[in-house]
């Protein structure tokens, strides 16, 4: 239970889990319930007989809810669904279901963070110890219900310009070759139905990564240990301050100031090393990024960035999905396509632009969730190819390179035009 019923003079304001009860669960369950909650109001009724007859009208009023919903009740799958039909000819119909999320299977996770209590430092769990961040994969479970589209578009703004999506700033070395991903720019459009009308809402999400920022995270996670050895291996120092130690590192943050590092400590170096694969699989990093924060911030999913979870680490998501009659799906698959193939949204249908950094709070604590889709695989593949094409090109003159390189390189190219691009590449 989540707390006793809140009485006033106009309503009854049940718990979030009684009200997904109510649209889930059979008229015991609720009943029982319910009768539990009503243990705990005693104190807002008196006499006590007016408690007795509150509790009779109540559930009297549960069984008739029960009632007018138990006809909408049907067993989608395996899972039980509350389903609405909207239209004379129930033309259109809104699924509800419970989505089963838990810390523990890798959908759900907490953060920790060092604050001072008094005379002493303690650990405080973020967001509360009853409640859980989401990871990507959780997002895309919901979306297994919500049912939205999501599509990479071939270019993606930059600095004034279209340029290929994703688009990867590198940096140079002292020698001119190329060094570490400074940034990713990666645009996602997502499509899907508004979860109180079924009416169409379009997302074109834009997102600027560096994989810095997962170096960032990590470090001030050290400082903030409750370990000293580590803490006093991270130090937050200002840039007039800065003096060249052997075997110490200055990372720069913000506003004159960064972390000095001690690179022999190991829990420092395992931050180190963990930022070089994550600089070396950035594209991956970034479209994980990109397709979990589109998702959320989509109409379908109501900007849900955290849950209540019970005290086994468990939550159940309600979660609004769209189905119809052979005409209603023609029409929305028409349109999918057309938005699919890069056409601008209808006048008619909700549309939406949104550009975000990831910032130190949206790192999530572990590895990037595994890429699964045909064509994320495919923008892999294309983007090593595009990379090992462009460390090739830094060597040629610019006159074989303007013979070489095809108009439109790269967003026009296939993954096959790529590859006979390299292959003649490497022959000279």
């Amino acid at each position: 239970m989540s707390g006793p019923l809140i009485l006033d003079k106009t309503a009854i304001r049940l718990p979030s889990d009684l009200r997904l009860k109510l649209v889930m669960e059979d008229p015991e369950a609720l009943a029982l319930a319910l009768l539990e909650a009503l243990g705990d109001i005693g104190e807002f009724a008196e006499p006590q007989n007016d408690n007795f007859a509150l509790r009779a009208a109540l559930f009297r009023a549960c069984e008739l809810a029960i009632a007018h919903r138990k006809a909408d009740v049907r067993v989608l799958g395996t899972a039980e669904a509350f389903v609405r039909s909207f239209g004379e000819d129930g033309m259109l119909e809104q699924v509800i279901r419970g989505v089963s999320l838990s810390l523990h299977d890798g959908t759900l996770y907490q953060r920790t963070k060092r604050v001072h209590n008094g005379n002493e430092w303690v650990e405080e769990v973020e967001p509360s110890p009853h409640r859980a961040f989401l990871k990507a994969a959780a997002y895309d479970r919901l979306n297994g219900t919500a049912g939205c589209t999501v599509v990479m578009p071939k270019r993606v703004a930059y600095d004034g310009e279209e340029v290929p999506n994703p688009h990867r700033v590198r940096l140079r070395r002292g020698d001119g070759r190329l060094g570490e991903v400074e940034l990713v720019v990666m645009a996602v459009r997502v499509i899907g139905m508004s979860p109180m009308t079924g009416a169409p809402a379009v997302l074109d999400y834009t997102l600027e990564y560096q994989p810095m920022v997962e170096l960032r995270a990590a470090l001030q996670e050290l400082s903030e240990s409750a370990i000293h050895a580590e803490s006093a291996a991270v130090q937050m120092v200002s840039e007039d301050d800065l003096r060249r130690q052997p075997g110490w590192r200055y990372i720069p943050l913000a506003g004159g100031v960064g972390y000095v590092c001690q690179l022999s400590h190991a829990a420092v170096r395992r931050c180190f090393t963990r930022y070089a694969r994550t600089n070396a699989d950035a594209i991956r990093w970034a479209s994980t990024y990109a397709r979990r924060n589109a998702l959320r911030a989509h109409p379908a999913f109501a900007g849900v960035s955290n849950v209540a979870i019970d005290r086994n680490g468990h939550a159940l998501v309600p979660m609004v999905g769209w189905t119809g009659d052979a005409a209603a799906m023609t029409a929305w698959q028409r349109l999918v396509q057309a938005l699919v193939a890069g056409e601008a949204p209808p006048a008619d249908v909700e549309h939406v632009e949104l550009q975000e950094q990831v910032e130190l709070t949206d790192v999530e604590p572990e590895t990037a969730a595994p890429i699964t889709t045909p064509e994320e695989q495919e923008m892999l593949r294309k983007n090593a190819l595009i990379e090992q094409i462009d460390a090739l090109m830094i060597r040629l003159p610019a006159s074989r390179l303007r013979a070489a390189i095809p108009p439109g390189y790269p967003a026009d190219l296939s993954e096959d035009d790529l590859a006979a691009l390299l292959s003649s590449l490497q022959e000279d």
